[in-house]
Order: structure tokens, then sequence, then C-alpha cells
């Protein structure tokens, strides 16, 4: 939803001219907040100058950022990183792809992309997102000291950093002026162990590599001919957990009906 203030003062504002605000926003808010996070109509860059309110086409919601873990690189790790802290990367912004299936998304199945639509980048989809990162098969990886945020093999790796990502006139280079305002993301570079599970995010202007969820379908039950002994049991263990949890769940499911 829009900023208030930008319906204007309401000594200044006709009753008409407010209702057709509201039914505006009203109409970008059902398109772009729950299902696409992009205002197709809108264009990049945009920021109100009297609040510094972003009116850009970058729906999305949330902020990426790096956070100290609490644990060192160990020494699997690459030579600039050995002994250094683990910074995690905690995405809260969308990916657009299609939670527990990996590196996937709506044009990926179908083939079409409508601007504005199928970006997958709204509140729903982030939800949904959200609901992945912390699944019975995510948690248990991180407790076995694996996946993104369990594992203490780091390397240096380059994130957008922020918010409004996926808008490139929003983005802080050297020289500009970097206050979440004017300028409300970068790209950081960290030592960091999220780097097992990555997706391409899906957006045309500004597409990036960021770590997800682990994806059952493109990586659990995907065959690979590199596939170590010791990977194909611990792939072998998150079939069974999945297994497991959707037996309990359907004999929940079951006895809560009766």
């Amino acid at each position: 939803m829009q900023c208030p203030l930008l319906i204007g003062t309401p000594a200044k504002t006709s009753f008409t001219s407010v209702v057709q605000s509201v039914s505006n926003n009203m109409q970008t808010y059902i398109a772009a907040y729950p299902f696409s996070g992009v205002n197709s109509d809108v264009a990049y860059g945009q920021v109100e100058s009297s609040t510094g309110f972003y009116t850009g086409r970058d729906y999305a919601l949330g902020s990426n950022f790096f956070f100290k873990s609490g644990l060192q690189c160990d020494d699997t790790s690459s030579k600039e990183c050995k002994g250094q802290p683990n910074w995690t990367y905690l995405r809260n912004i969308p990916s657009g792809k299609i939670p527990l299936l990996g590196d996937i998304s709506f044009q990926g199945i179908t083939g079409c992309n409508i601007d504005g639509l199928t970006e997958g980048r709204g509140l729903l989809s982030g939800i949904l997102e959200d609901i992945s990162d912390i699944s019975p098969l995510a948690i248990g990886e991180a407790v076995l000291g694996k996946g993104n945020t369990g594992s203490t093999t780091c390397k240096t790796v380059s994130y957008p950093v922020g918010t409004h990502i996926y808008d490139p006139l929003m983005e802080c280079k050297t020289g500009d002026k970097c206050d979440g305002i004017h300028k409300t993301w970068e790209m950081q570079n960290q030592c960091s162990s999220s780097t097992k599970h990555l997706k391409m995010t899906t957006d045309t202007q500004s597409s990036f590599q960021v770590p997800g969820a682990l994806g059952i379908f493109n990586e659990t039950f995907t065959s690979k001919q590199n596939t170590s002994d010791d990977e194909k049991n611990y792939n072998n263990f998150f079939i069974i957990l999945l297994l497991i949890f959707l037996v309990v769940a359907t004999v929940l499911a079951i006895f809560s009906q009766k």
C-alpha cells in the first residue's frame, strides 16, 4: 500500500480523488503484494522526495543480510576463509522459486512469463519459502552440520544485502549516497558457508544466485553421477525423514477427523 502522505493534504484533496487513490492502491496491492511482488506499471528507482518512501516497481517485501553465526570457518574452507568468522546469509526477500522444488520457477515449468504476475516474489510466495526454509528436512540438515546454516566449510561469496534488491537503480555503488533511502541495497562479500543450496532469482533486470531451501525433487531425489557413498547415504536419510514426516502427518490428519 502506498504511503498515506502521497494522497495529499486533506484541505486540498477532493473526496473523489481520495476514493480513486485508495481504489488504485487496492488494485496494485491485490496484484503485486500477495503474488508477483512486482508492479509492472511503475518505473524503477522511484522514491518520493518529501517522505523517502520507495514507490518503484519492486514490491517484494523483506531485507537480506549477513550475520555472524558464532562459528568459525574450518580447515576445509577456502584459503582466505580458514579460521575466519562464518557469516550466515539470511534471505528474507523471496527468490521467486517454488518452495521445496529447488531451483524451479513458474516460468520454468510452464514456459510462460507474464510481467507483473508470474515472478512469484509476493507476500504469499515469501511465506511458503519461509516455511520450506524451516522444514523438517532443513532443520535435520542443520543439526547434522550440513547445508547453508549447519556447515562450517566456507568460501568468499557475494550476495545482495538490503531492501528492494530487484530494482537495479536502487543499488549502492562506489560514490553513491548509501543511506537506505536513495540507495537501498549493495553487493556484499563475506566468508560464508551459505553456499550449499543455491537458486537463481526470477528477475530479468537484477538476477542473483542466492541461498535457498533444500529442494526435495531436484536435489534429494536426483541421482548424480559424481555422488559419493556418503552423499548417497545422506540423501537416503532425508528420503526416510520425509517419508516418516508424511506418515505422521497422515495419521494425525486421520485421528483429527474422528
